[in-house]
């Protein structure tokens, strides 16, 4: 059983938090993809002696890879609720409110605490090879019963209980965020059983995340600002789209701006494959640094 809501504030107050937290899931898993080796980049040699490695190798990016596109897909699933949430109720407790897009990745992450049964705590945001004790982390914070999950519940459990309050489809959209946690835990499982027979030096690259200011090199620093670039383009297109879709519903112009920040995100992932290769992990969060 979970504390239900006291009010739609509480709602679109924890769904804004939870849209930030969406985000910083959404880098942190793409981080750890960055960082496992490519299947092409096992030698013969390596295959020999680790046989099974390049395919392991193809399963865990891929998994990896869906769970990041999904919490993005969370994200704009968090912000067409709160929009819609608007729609029904542009006051709360006597006082008008203005959706805006939610895009700023949370500084903080809540996860099981485990030292304690039952509880949670809160850590910094960060970007990690994909070790073992990582990813068993990323499954822990997908875990049913987690922060997640608990929040997504509560939410559910809201939208039923205020059904007539709410326009068409806001409730099956809830429900669509809160069964696909267990998707991802289930994922992030497979991927630990995927690497778990290899150390972890066998598929992972050698990469550290970059500090712009210490790069000497002017072609890898331009290589990496280009990168975050391609990301701060990228949400300024799906902070565009968001608004447009909520506010006039003009669904063509807002999958134009859609498209255009995906292609960004292909071209990042271009980039940021390149650099991990030489060893260098993209600062993703430091997109946000460059915004404020």
């Amino acid at each position: 059983p979970v504390d239900p809501y006291e009010s739609t504030k509480a709602v679109v107050d924890d769904l804004k938090k939870l849209a930030g937290m969406e985000l910083t899931l959404a880098f942190e898993y793409l981080y750890a993809y960055f960082s496992l080796r490519e299947p092409d980049e096992i030698s013969i040699e390596e295959e020999a002696k680790w046989p099974g490695l390049s395919e392991d190798l193809r399963g865990a990016r891929q998994l990896i890879l869906s769970v990041a596109l999904s919490e993005m897909t969370h994200l704009r699933w968090v912000n067409q609720t709160l929009w819609l949430i608007h729609r029904t109720k542009p006051e709360i407790d006597g006082k008008k409110w203005t959706y805006k897009p939610c895009l700023v990745a949370s500084k903080t992450i809540d996860e099981p605490d485990p030292s304690k049964d039952n509880a949670e705590r809160t850590r910094d945001r960060r970007l990690e090879p994909a070790t073992l004790k990582n990813l068993e982390n990323f499954e822990d914070i997908e875990r049913p019963g987690s922060f997640l999950d608990t929040e997504y519940i509560k939410l559910v459990d809201y939208l039923r209980k205020n059904h007539s309050e709410c326009t068409e489809g806001l409730f099956q959209l809830a429900v669509r965020i809160d069964s696909d946690g267990m998707q991802h835990f289930q994922k992030f499982k497979d991927v630990r059983q995927f690497l778990g027979n290899y150390p972890e030096d066998v598929f992972l690259r050698d990469i550290k995340v970059a500090k712009v200011a210490e790069i000497t090199d002017e072609d890898l620093k331009n290589q990496v600002l280009s990168a975050l670039r391609l990301i701060e383009s990228a949400l300024a297109e799906l902070h565009d789209a968001y608004l447009i879709e909520a506010v006039a519903g003009d669904m063509v112009k807002a999958n134009a701006h859609i498209k255009r920040a995906r292609d960004e995100m292909h071209a990042l992932s271009d980039v940021a494959l390149d650099l991990a290769r030489k060893g260098v992990g993209v600062p993703l969060f430091d997109v946000f640094e460059m915004r404020s």
